[in-house]
Protein backbone atom coordinates (compact mmCIF):
# COMPACT_ATOMS: atom_id res chain seq x y z
CA UNK A 1 0.00 0.00 0.00
CA UNK A 2 1.37 3.45 -0.93
CA UNK A 3 0.53 5.27 1.83
CA UNK A 4 3.12 2.31 3.92
CA UNK A 5 6.64 3.95 2.86
CA UNK A 6 5.26 7.68 3.68
CA UNK A 7 3.98 6.97 6.95
CA UNK A 8 6.81 4.85 7.93
CA UNK A 9 9.24 8.01 6.99
CA UNK A 10 7.40 10.23 8.98
CA UNK A 11 7.03 8.06 12.26
CA UNK A 12 10.91 7.54 11.78
CA UNK A 13 11.54 11.38 11.54
CA UNK A 14 9.61 12.43 14.38
CA UNK A 15 10.66 9.69 16.58
CA UNK A 16 14.50 11.00 16.04
CA UNK A 17 12.91 14.74 16.83
CA UNK A 18 11.37 13.94 19.53
CA UNK A 19 14.40 11.48 20.72
CA UNK A 20 17.14 14.24 20.33
CA UNK A 21 14.76 16.40 22.04
CA UNK A 22 14.51 13.57 24.59
CA UNK A 23 18.03 12.53 25.50
CA UNK A 24 19.70 15.94 25.26
CA UNK A 25 17.86 17.20 28.11
CA UNK A 26 18.40 13.73 29.85
CA UNK A 27 22.23 15.10 29.33
CA UNK A 28 21.85 18.70 30.22
CA UNK A 29 20.29 17.52 33.12
CA UNK A 30 22.92 15.29 34.27
CA UNK A 31 25.84 16.66 33.06
CA UNK A 32 24.92 20.62 33.13
CA UNK A 33 21.96 21.17 35.02
CA UNK A 34 22.23 18.76 37.66
CA UNK A 35 26.01 20.08 38.26
CA UNK A 36 25.67 23.30 38.33
CA UNK A 37 22.87 23.41 40.71
CA UNK A 38 24.85 21.19 43.02
CA UNK A 39 27.36 23.88 42.98
CA UNK A 40 24.72 26.67 44.00
CA UNK A 41 24.41 27.58 47.53
CA UNK A 42 20.26 26.68 49.74
CA UNK A 43 19.07 30.27 48.50
CA UNK A 44 20.28 30.37 44.98
CA UNK A 45 19.24 27.01 44.12
CA UNK A 46 15.68 27.54 45.60
CA UNK A 47 15.43 30.62 43.15
CA UNK A 48 17.13 28.98 40.14
CA UNK A 49 15.93 25.61 40.21
CA UNK A 50 11.82 25.63 40.14
CA UNK A 51 12.54 28.15 37.00
CA UNK A 52 15.08 26.20 34.97
CA UNK A 53 14.18 22.62 35.42
CA UNK A 54 10.59 22.99 34.96
CA UNK A 55 11.07 24.57 31.62
CA UNK A 56 13.41 21.56 31.29
CA UNK A 57 11.81 19.21 32.16
CA UNK A 58 8.49 20.40 30.33
CA UNK A 59 10.28 19.68 27.18
CA UNK A 60 11.67 16.26 28.75
CA UNK A 61 8.55 14.89 29.41
CA UNK A 62 7.01 15.19 25.78
CA UNK A 63 10.05 14.54 24.16
CA UNK A 64 9.76 11.45 26.06
CA UNK A 65 6.32 10.78 24.99
CA UNK A 66 6.70 11.89 21.56
CA UNK A 67 9.31 9.16 21.01
CA UNK A 68 8.03 6.50 22.69
CA UNK A 69 4.57 6.75 20.82
CA UNK A 70 6.23 7.12 17.30
CA UNK A 71 8.90 3.89 18.20
CA UNK A 72 5.72 2.03 19.48
CA UNK A 73 3.73 3.14 16.82
CA UNK A 74 6.65 2.22 13.99
CA UNK A 75 7.34 -0.93 15.52
CA UNK A 76 3.49 -1.86 14.90
CA UNK A 77 4.19 -0.85 11.71
CA UNK A 78 7.12 -2.40 10.16
CA UNK A 79 6.66 -5.80 12.55
CA UNK A 80 2.92 -5.95 13.32
CA UNK A 81 1.24 -5.63 10.74
CA UNK A 82 -0.01 -8.54 8.60
CA UNK A 83 2.18 -8.22 5.24
CA UNK A 84 4.71 -6.13 6.70
CA UNK A 85 8.29 -6.22 5.51
CA UNK A 86 9.60 -7.28 9.24
CA UNK A 87 9.56 -10.36 10.39
CA UNK A 88 10.52 -10.66 14.21
CA UNK A 89 11.12 -14.39 13.33
CA UNK A 90 12.88 -16.04 10.73
CA UNK A 91 11.46 -18.99 9.30
CA UNK A 92 12.45 -22.13 10.70
CA UNK A 93 12.50 -20.40 14.41
CA UNK A 94 10.67 -21.80 17.01
CA UNK A 95 7.72 -18.98 17.29
CA UNK A 96 5.34 -18.15 14.85
CA UNK A 97 5.02 -14.33 13.71
CA UNK A 98 1.99 -14.14 16.17
CA UNK A 99 3.58 -15.92 19.38
CA UNK A 100 6.29 -13.06 18.80
CA UNK A 101 4.46 -10.44 19.03
CA UNK A 102 2.52 -11.50 21.81
CA UNK A 103 5.85 -11.99 24.00
CA UNK A 104 7.39 -8.41 22.19
CA UNK A 105 3.79 -6.77 23.49
CA UNK A 106 4.35 -8.52 26.96
CA UNK A 107 8.25 -7.56 27.55
CA UNK A 108 6.96 -3.72 26.60
CA UNK A 109 4.31 -3.73 29.56
CA UNK A 110 6.43 -6.03 32.09
CA UNK A 111 10.24 -5.04 32.10
CA UNK A 112 9.83 -1.60 33.24
CA UNK A 113 7.65 -2.47 36.49
CA UNK A 114 10.59 -5.32 36.87
CA UNK A 115 13.07 -3.32 36.85
CA UNK A 116 11.16 -0.42 39.00
CA UNK A 117 10.49 -3.20 41.80
CA UNK A 118 13.90 -4.41 41.81
CA UNK A 119 14.75 -0.63 42.39
CA UNK A 120 12.77 0.49 44.26
CA UNK A 121 13.46 -2.19 46.64
CA UNK A 122 17.14 -1.79 46.32
CA UNK A 123 17.56 1.53 45.90
CA UNK A 124 19.46 2.85 49.38
CA UNK A 125 23.39 3.33 48.45
CA UNK A 126 24.68 0.48 50.14
CA UNK A 127 22.30 -1.99 48.46
CA UNK A 128 22.64 -0.16 44.83
CA UNK A 129 25.68 -2.50 44.10
CA UNK A 130 23.44 -5.82 44.11
CA UNK A 131 20.93 -3.81 42.30
CA UNK A 132 23.89 -3.02 39.80
CA UNK A 133 24.70 -6.50 39.57
CA UNK A 134 21.06 -8.03 39.68
CA UNK A 135 20.33 -5.20 36.48
CA UNK A 136 23.12 -6.29 34.26
CA UNK A 137 22.76 -9.78 34.59
CA UNK A 138 18.89 -9.77 33.56
CA UNK A 139 20.33 -7.66 30.56
CA UNK A 140 22.61 -10.21 29.67
CA UNK A 141 19.59 -12.73 30.22
CA UNK A 142 17.16 -10.97 28.07
CA UNK A 143 19.49 -10.62 25.77
CA UNK A 144 20.04 -14.17 25.32
CA UNK A 145 16.54 -15.06 25.65
CA UNK A 146 15.73 -12.43 22.53
CA UNK A 147 18.33 -13.42 20.63
CA UNK A 148 16.72 -17.58 20.87
CA UNK A 149 12.97 -16.39 20.43
CA UNK A 150 13.77 -13.45 17.72
CA UNK A 151 16.39 -12.66 14.41
CA UNK A 152 19.21 -10.71 15.66
CA UNK A 153 17.88 -7.30 14.20
CA UNK A 154 14.75 -7.82 16.49
CA UNK A 155 16.37 -8.73 19.38
CA UNK A 156 18.81 -5.69 19.08
CA UNK A 157 15.60 -3.56 17.85
CA UNK A 158 13.41 -4.79 21.50
CA UNK A 159 16.59 -4.35 23.47
CA UNK A 160 16.58 -0.27 22.31
CA UNK A 161 12.53 -0.59 22.89
CA UNK A 162 12.77 -1.76 26.00
CA UNK A 163 15.42 0.58 27.64
CA UNK A 164 13.53 3.64 26.01
CA UNK A 165 10.35 2.19 27.33
CA UNK A 166 12.43 2.64 30.73
CA UNK A 167 13.40 6.14 30.58
CA UNK A 168 10.19 7.12 29.44
CA UNK A 169 8.36 5.61 32.02
CA UNK A 170 11.00 6.78 34.34
CA UNK A 171 10.56 10.45 33.65
CA UNK A 172 6.46 10.14 33.44
CA UNK A 173 5.88 7.86 36.57
CA UNK A 174 9.20 8.48 39.13
CA UNK A 175 10.67 11.64 37.82
CA UNK A 176 8.02 14.19 37.31
CA UNK A 177 5.93 13.09 40.49
CA UNK A 178 8.78 13.95 42.63
CA UNK A 179 9.85 16.87 41.29
CA UNK A 180 6.44 17.83 42.38
CA UNK A 181 7.00 17.21 45.88
CA UNK A 182 10.21 19.22 45.41
CA UNK A 183 9.11 22.15 43.72
CA UNK A 184 6.27 21.88 46.49
CA UNK A 185 9.10 22.30 49.05
CA UNK A 186 11.08 24.68 47.73
CA UNK A 187 8.45 26.93 47.50
CA UNK A 188 7.50 26.09 51.26
CA UNK A 189 4.20 24.41 50.42
CA UNK A 190 5.63 21.18 52.80
CA UNK A 191 9.32 19.87 53.07
CA UNK A 192 8.25 16.28 54.48
CA UNK A 193 9.73 13.67 52.11
CA UNK A 194 12.17 16.09 49.68
CA UNK A 195 14.84 14.33 50.75
CA UNK A 196 13.82 11.21 49.52
CA UNK A 197 11.90 13.16 46.25
CA UNK A 198 15.81 14.31 46.04
CA UNK A 199 17.26 11.46 46.01
CA UNK A 200 14.54 9.37 44.15
CA UNK A 201 14.74 12.19 40.91
CA UNK A 202 18.91 11.56 41.57
CA UNK A 203 18.84 7.89 41.11
CA UNK A 204 16.14 7.27 37.91
CA UNK A 205 18.17 10.44 36.22
CA UNK A 206 21.15 9.20 36.58
CA UNK A 207 19.75 5.50 35.08
CA UNK A 208 18.04 7.29 32.14
CA UNK A 209 21.91 8.63 30.98
CA UNK A 210 23.39 5.39 31.81
CA UNK A 211 20.47 3.33 29.51
CA UNK A 212 20.71 6.00 26.81
CA UNK A 213 24.04 5.28 25.67
CA UNK A 214 23.08 1.48 24.91
CA UNK A 215 19.87 2.60 23.40
CA UNK A 216 21.05 4.90 21.18
CA UNK A 217 23.90 1.57 19.68
CA UNK A 218 20.73 -0.67 19.46
CA UNK A 219 18.81 1.66 17.24
CA UNK A 220 21.42 2.38 15.08
CA UNK A 221 22.59 -1.37 14.95
CA UNK A 222 19.29 -2.25 12.07
CA UNK A 223 22.02 -0.64 9.53
CA UNK A 224 24.74 -3.10 10.17
CA UNK A 225 23.88 -6.26 9.09
CA UNK A 226 27.29 -7.62 10.81
CA UNK A 227 26.35 -6.76 14.21
CA UNK A 228 22.58 -8.38 14.18
CA UNK A 229 23.83 -11.30 11.91
CA UNK A 230 26.79 -12.33 14.21
CA UNK A 231 26.74 -15.91 15.55
CA UNK A 232 27.64 -13.95 18.76
CA UNK A 233 24.54 -10.91 18.54
CA UNK A 234 23.65 -11.29 22.08
CA UNK A 235 27.10 -10.96 23.57
CA UNK A 236 27.36 -8.10 21.65
CA UNK A 237 24.47 -6.57 23.13
CA UNK A 238 25.70 -7.25 26.36
CA UNK A 239 29.08 -5.84 25.89
CA UNK A 240 27.56 -2.60 24.71
CA UNK A 241 25.53 -2.58 27.56
CA UNK A 242 28.39 -2.45 29.94
CA UNK A 243 30.62 -0.36 27.74
CA UNK A 244 27.93 2.19 27.71
CA UNK A 245 27.99 1.52 31.88
CA UNK A 246 31.85 3.06 32.16
CA UNK A 247 31.10 5.26 29.45
CA UNK A 248 28.31 6.87 31.63
CA UNK A 249 30.39 6.54 34.65
CA UNK A 250 33.18 8.92 33.47
CA UNK A 251 30.84 11.24 31.57
CA UNK A 252 29.40 11.58 35.13
CA UNK A 253 33.07 12.13 36.92
CA UNK A 254 33.73 14.62 33.91
CA UNK A 255 30.30 16.61 34.39
CA UNK A 256 32.19 17.43 38.17
CA UNK A 257 35.19 18.40 37.04
CA UNK A 258 34.60 20.78 34.15
CA UNK A 259 38.18 21.42 33.86
CA UNK A 260 38.99 18.25 32.46
CA UNK A 261 36.57 18.67 29.80
CA UNK A 262 38.57 20.24 26.21
CA UNK A 263 38.36 23.88 26.81
CA UNK A 264 36.56 23.44 30.08
CA UNK A 265 37.29 25.92 32.89
CA UNK A 266 38.75 25.15 36.43
CA UNK A 267 35.97 24.37 38.55
CA UNK A 268 35.14 26.69 41.24
CA UNK A 269 36.52 25.95 44.69
CA UNK A 270 34.07 24.88 47.56
CA UNK A 271 33.43 27.94 49.99
CA UNK A 272 35.31 27.65 53.41
CA UNK A 273 33.54 25.75 55.90
CA UNK A 274 30.95 23.35 53.90
CA UNK A 275 31.50 19.87 54.90
CA UNK A 276 32.35 17.70 51.93
CA UNK A 277 32.47 20.79 49.50
CA UNK A 278 28.66 20.19 48.35
CA UNK A 279 27.76 23.96 48.05
CA UNK A 280 29.56 27.33 47.22
CA UNK A 281 28.67 30.62 48.03
CA UNK A 282 27.53 32.60 45.14
CA UNK A 283 28.57 36.60 44.86
CA UNK A 284 26.45 38.75 47.16
CA UNK A 285 24.93 40.62 44.19
CA UNK A 286 23.84 36.64 42.94
CA UNK A 287 21.11 36.55 46.10
CA UNK A 288 19.99 40.25 45.80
Amino acid sequence: MSWIPWSEALLRWGHVLAGVVFLGLVYFVSFVGGPFLEACDAPTRERIEPRLLARAYGWLRWGAAGSWAAGFCLLGLVYYMPGSYGRLVDPGMALSQGAAIGLSLGLLLFVFFAYDALWTALSDEKREPIANAVSFAGVVALAYGLSRAFNGRSMFLHLGALFGTILTMNVWMRIGPARRKIRAGVAGAGLAGEAASRRRVALREKHNAYLSLPLIFFMVSNHVSQLYDSDFAWEIASGVVAVGFFVARWLFAASARVADLPGGTAAPQPAAGRAGGQRLNPPPESVN
